[in-house]
């Protein structure tokens, strides 16, 4: 490259394509059809593309919440609000790679006899630590765990105006859960077959 001033957004959007093209092939193909020139505008318009298609959530308004003016004023229910496209601020995140993650270490912390808090924890310091790196896009994060998922909530600032920012640090932060599964399947297949060779030795005796 040259050193011009679009390089990082070019470079951006190739890496974020090479994601897309590794994992979600179908999707490539797609955008590839749609996207003829790489730069700053065909990245934003990949920036819902990416939300909407690859981590597969959803978008909604924030609920606001006023206090009542009295009690009888107070139905206890939240208000959702339909929406333009610039009015988003929330995005919640249920990845398959998340689901993934949270099944593998049920099994393994199983094996070892471990407590599952630890691994929950550790995608919540993954997934915090990615997000840090953007914290002038997102204004708070909330988890939410079921026995094998996880539920991403991100609330955004009032204003993304740093696209290639964010869609490079949730690129990295797939990447990263990605390879923390590859490890958790070579632990698990580790520790199965350390069992096969001690029932093997028990049955030789």
């Amino acid at each position: 490259m040259y050193d011009y001033e679009y390089e990082e957004s070019v470079l951006a959007c190739l890496y974020i394509l090479k994601y897309i093209h590794d994992y979600e092939p179908q999707k490539f193909e797609e955008i590839s059809a749609e996207i003829s020139v790489l730069d700053s505008e065909s990245l934003y318009f990949m920036f819902f593309d990416f939300f909407d298609g690859i981590l597969g959530g959803h978008w909604y308004i924030e609920p606001l919440h006023e206090e009542p003016q009295n009690e009888s004023e107070d139905t206890g229910e939240d208000t959702w609000y339909e929406y333009e496209e610039d009015e988003i601020n929330v995005f919640v995140i249920c990845h398959p790679a998340f689901e993934e993650f949270c099944k593998l270490s049920l099994e393994f912390s199983k094996l070892e006899h471990m407590n599952l808090k630890a691994h929950r924890q550790k995608l919540e310091d993954i997934i915090g630590f990615y997000l840090l790196c953007a914290d002038d896009c997102i204004w708070k994060s909330e988890y939410v765990f079921s026995q094998y998922s996880l539920e991403l909530k991100i609330v955004f600032a009032e204003e993304i105006y740093d696209t290639q920012k964010l869609l490079h640090v949730l690129t990295d932060m797939l990447l990263h859960i990605r390879k923390e599964n590859d490890h958790l399947r070579e632990l698990i297949c580790a520790k199965q077959q350390e069992a096969e060779l001690e029932e093997y030795r028990k049955e030789a005796a």
